[in-house]
């Protein structure tokens, strides 16, 4: 008979921590509503017309005497004590103008000429706390206040007794308008981590619905939402959110401090439970520094703004148990059954790390932005490798369905749902590049447009090897310039080196011709894939790549290429696992080595695929050589032609060209319209396939661009109705697929509804 397991503290502990996770949640939104209705309004409509205030400010000192500062700035001054400013107005005020001070939880006055024109006191709207957070204060002036004496007075118990921020000056609705513009690119990022960490929610919450199992991606969508609350909490545009932003205060700290505890939870089931104790203490850490901390900002004891060291803490103590039990999993080979997954969380982890250093070395914190880019990393991981689980369960519920078709089910889905939520990051974040940016701004969404390209890479990759498996690839043979291809890998590899003293040889046979005919593109994915592994287990030398050139038929030649480096090299004993997908060899030597493993099994199997083998040579500690051989056609004179006229093609703009736009989504109409804007075109939108119909029957339009899945009726639906009706006009207009599907069996299933073409999600603007 089997004996009942004794349940152990930690396991109850865990247990529980879900539930009361959830319940804590839920107060807060409870909080957000009840108290945003409750307490008053903290003032400042908005007041669009703003610039900084840029006067001579005299500190007054308790004898009189008046000392010049600096705004922004800082004045010696002890807690509670009441700093006094004052400066003269300006000759050319004008009436309706306002001053903006934006105190650090600080009580101020303003006088003009001796009158009292605002008092704020952050004790007077706080639900609790000793006083409320950094807000817009607005000091309305009036015609006749030029030349008079500006009397600014401020005090507080916090840390930020004497501290002095920038003040803007300017006509109603200006200060927003400008710091919208400011914030726009944190706002766009908040907003999208938050629609992907709710998207997930929901999406988690149906398919344990339809597969009877709690998915680990629902702890780690929450993390991604409590992030996104707190970067928008802490936008400086925060005033326009709610009337009373100490009620946003709070919950941004609350956010703050419920973060690693999602975390901890989410790697808790990755992991099986395996490191649940040590877990458990930094858990019931968070916990108390959750309860402590709340406890202390209510009774006015210690308010969150002093408790931050704290709530650190259990971050960095986050960082090191997760990374920890990483690499123990690693050296104990336990990582491949979620390789994925810890991918995406040490590529977190960093950024966490960096988004700690920057909030103490920096004078203007990022308040999320790298923790943001890593989170959207390790989303893009987690949504693979939940899909991958569900695979697996739908093969263990269906015993009958083969394989090959689960794979086939399998891309569909991954394609569809992760190139969506890519092409509003990688769109959008394009389209803010293209306006006037900060420099700090522009470094921001550079890092995310990086990351999105990185991450849109690791996709594809993956979907490039499910396709292989799933026997869906297929090669696109077309004329490509052999010259232009070499010169272009030349530029990536050397991108790629960057300060390793490494150096770039190519040895490019003459015999080459300048073109061939075959799958350039796909070519040109095997070279990179080997030199970029070279460069990458190569820390001095060079790599080498060698191309050679020979003609075995009047209209056929092989193509020899060799990739060789003076790296690290292989053991013997690696070399028959070496393509395998997700595979890394002599994993210890190379844990700091980026990379999924894929690279190489995508390159073996499509020389296969041109009728060669991809062979390897190494000797362990002196380097090794990747080579194939394959068969390539020579071009004849109308096959140049037709290359030569495609290579033409230049930039162009169509004022006259009237477009029509069809995508449900909002997100992915800003993104197709802002990516579409330089081509100066007249576009109309429409939200779904009626929609389009009816738009079309009205108006002629001269291209119609498609999305495929839309409510009501859907893009194939649409188009076939469209090439039913009678006329040149519905039989002839060119109509576009615009779709996150790029499998074959969608692009054969547009063209058979009648579309002319398609392009597949993110969109690329070349």
């Amino acid at each position: 008979m089997r004996t009942k397991e004794k349940i152990s503290f930690v396991d109850t502990f865990m247990a529980a921590v879900p539930k009361l996770f959830a319940i804590v949640l839920l107060l807060c939104v409870l909080f957000l509503g009840i108290a945003s209705w409750v307490m008053p309004s903290e003032g400042g409509k908005p007041v669009a017309d703003c610039q900084l205030y840029q006067a001579q400010w005299y500190h007054v000192l308790e004898d009189g005497t008046k000392v010049p500062v600096q705004v922004p700035g800082k004045v010696e001054a002890q807690r509670g004590e009441v700093v006094t400013l004052t400066t003269t107005l300006s000759e050319d005020i004008k009436g309706g103008e306002s001053i903006f001070f934006r105190p650090s939880l600080q009580d101020v006055t303003v006088y003009v000429d001796g009158e009292l024109r605002v008092h704020y006191d952050t004790k007077a709207s706080r639900p609790f706390g000793l006083y409320s957070p950094t807000r817009y204060v607005p000091v309305e002036l009036e015609e006749g206040d030029a030349g008079k004496e500006l009397v600014y007075q401020f005090s507080t118990e916090s840390k930020y007794a004497g501290t002095i921020r920038q003040m803007y000056i300017g006509d109603d609705d200006g200060i927003w308008l400008y710091h919208l513009r400011a914030s726009s690119g944190k706002a766009l990022i908040s907003i999208g981590l938050l629609t992907a960490g709710l998207f997930c929610i929901v999406a988690c919450a149906v398919m344990g619905l339809v597969y009877r199992k709690k998915l680990e991606l629902r702890f780690l969508a929450w993390a991604i939402v409590l992030c996104a609350v707190w970067m928008l909490s802490e936008l400086d545009i925060r005033q326009l959110w709610l009337d009373n932003i100490s009620v946003v205060m709070n919950v941004s700290y609350w956010s703050l401090m419920l973060i690693p505890i999602a975390l901890l939870l989410y790697m808790d089931e990755v992991q099986k439970g395996q490191y649940r104790k040590l877990y458990a203490v930094e858990a019931i850490y968070s916990t108390m520094v959750f309860g402590v901390g709340t406890a202390l900002q209510v009774f006015d004891i210690v308010q969150f703004t002093d408790q931050l060291p704290f709530v650190h803490i259990g971050i960095v103590f986050t960082i090191i148990i997760v990374g920890s039990t990483i690499i123990v999993d690693v050296e104990k080979k336990r990582i491949r059954e979620y390789a994925i997954v810890a991918i995406g969380i040490l590529g977190f982890l960093l950024w966490a790390v960096m988004e700690l250093i920057w909030y103490y070395t920096s004078p203007n914190p990022s308040k999320g932005m790298f923790l943001a880019i890593g989170l959207m990393f390790l989303l893009v991981m987690a949504i693979i490798k939940t899909g991958q689980d569900l695979l697996l369960s739908e093969k263990k519920k269906q015993q009958a369905i083969s394989a090959k078709e689960a794979e086939e089910k399998f891309l569909a889905n991954m394609s569809h749902e992760i190139r969506t939520p890519m092409n509003a990051i990688v769109g959008m974040t394009e389209i803010l590049l293209r306006g006037n940016l900060t420099g700090e701004q522009k470094e921001y969404l550079e890092n995310i447009k990086s990351s999105g390209n990185a991450l849109v890479s690791i996709i594809n990759d993956i979907l490039d090897v499910s396709k292989i498996e799933a026997g869906k690839m297929e090669l696109v043979d077309d004329v490509y310039a052999t010259r232009q291809m070499f010169s272009d890998i030349e530029k990536i590899i050397k991108t790629r080196i960057g300060d390793k003293p490494i150096e770039l040889l190519l040895d490019i046979d003459k015999n080459v011709p300048d073109r061939l005919y075959g799958d350039g593109l796909r070519i040109r994915q095997i070279i990179i894939n080997l030199a970029n592994n070279a460069v990458k287990f190569t820390e001095k030398g060079h790599v080498k790549i060698t191309v050679k050139a020979q003609m075995v038929e009047e209209n056929r030649m092989s193509v020899f290429v060799s990739v060789a480096d003076t790296g690290q090299g292989i053991r013997q004993e690696d070399l028959k696992r070496l393509f395998g997908a997700f595979q890394q060899v002599d994993a210890l030597k190379n844990k700091g080595k980026e990379g999924t493993g894929l690279g190489l099994t995508i390159s073996s199997q499509l020389v296969e695929m041109m009728g060669g083998k991809l062979e390897v040579q190494s000797e362990y500690g002196k380097g090794s050589e990747f080579f194939f051989t394959i068969y390539q056609q020579t071009v004849s004179e109308d096959m140049e032609w037709k290359q030569e006229a495609e290579d033409d093609i230049m930039n162009f703009t169509a004022p006259n060209a009237k477009i029509l736009l069809v995508d449900d989504n909002e997100v992915n109409r800003k993104v197709a319209l802002g990516l579409l804007a330089p081509l100066q075109m007249q576009i109309d939108t429409a939200v779904n396939g009626k929609n389009a119909l009816d738009m079309i029957g009205q108006k002629e339009y001269d291209l119609v661009f498609m999305d495929h899945m839309m409510p009501v009726m859907d893009g194939v639906e649409a188009t076939k109705h469209l090439r039913e009706k009678e006329g040149d006009y519905y039989q002839k207009l060119p109509v576009i697929a615009l779709t996150a599907n790029a499998m074959k069996e969608a692009q054969n299933l547009f063209k058979d509804a009648g579309m002319n073409g398609f392009v597949a999600k993110p969109i690329v603007m070349k």
